[in-house]
């Protein structure tokens, strides 16, 4: 317990926190603007739900804000020995990872949640939020907004995991964001085009990507319909993923820990 408060301290007082949280504001508010001005996006009519939901499809922003705020946060900490001096205190090395990971992953949903919150309320703010749009209401739409958030939650928590996983693996803030960033870049973008160009009538290659912590958040919002948003949202549909998420999560942190806990740290 007393590790998690070290960490919420040193994330308080974070300077680097700080910075990125204003700058995604910044860009957040700027988004937000140019849509409302643009009264479009992606070729659609607006409103404040539908841009909200698409937000949450910017996989980009999510991971360039995992890669700095996890080689920054992480590892930090090995070239200022900070978890050299935790576990000569007592500490255990899975209490120690466990705080980290906790954190970080707080850190980052703190950083990126705020955008397509500020960006859609920018633009309910003219065109209206459209919830008609989701094509459930009442009990039915609070269900299955609350099973989406959470498929999308299970969905980002294989990254945050492997981020953490490669960040105890190199222990170098510059390292790690390097090979972050094109490790991510492959399996979001490559990836995909191999499907669609090599293999467009795979099934398998299909389920394998899908179901693979780089394809789960494509499956997401495969689901979604394009007349009545929230219909096809089901637990038939998303309980899958959210399962596939937890277990490839549970595999990255293991291997995080045993690489923790067998690493010599100097």
């Amino acid at each position: 317990m007393n590790v998690l408060k070290c960490e919420f301290i040193k994330l308080r007082k974070s300077t680097a926190f700080k910075i990125t949280w204003l700058v995604t504001i910044c860009f957040s508010v700027l988004f937000g603007f140019m849509i409302l001005y643009a009264g479009t996006y992606s070729g659609m009519e607006c409103n404040g739900f539908l841009l909200m939901i698409n937000a949450f499809s910017n996989n980009w922003l999510f991971i360039i804000i995992g890669a700095i705020i996890g080689g920054l946060f992480i590892c930090n900490d090995f070239e200022n020995h900070t978890f050299q001096e935790s576990i000569t205190c007592g500490n255990s090395h899975l209490s120690v990872i466990a705080s980290k990971t906790f954190i970080y992953t707080l850190s980052t949903l703190a950083i990126y949640v705020p955008y397509p919150i500020v960006s859609s309320t920018i633009v309910a703010a003219k065109y209206g939020w459209g919830f008609e749009t989701a094509g459930v209401s009442g009990p039915d739409f609070i269900a299955k907004m609350t099973l989406f958030f959470t498929s999308i939650f299970f969905s980002c928590m294989p990254i945050i995991t492997l981020f953490v996983l490669i960040c105890f693996l190199v222990q170098k803030a510059g390292t790690s964001i390097a090979i972050n960033m094109p490790v991510m870049m492959v399996g979001m973008v490559v990836l995909p085009m191999l499907q669609q160009f090599v293999f467009p009538e795979s099934e398998i290659y299909a389920k394998i990507y899908g179901y693979s912590f780089l394809g789960l958040s494509n499956m997401i919002f495969g689901y979604l319909n394009k007349d009545s948003l929230l219909v096809d949202v089901t637990m038939q549909n998303y309980l899958p993923i959210i399962i596939a998420g937890a277990i490839w999560s549970i595999l990255f942190f293991a291997l995080a820990a045993v690489t923790f806990k067998k690493r010599d740290l100097k």
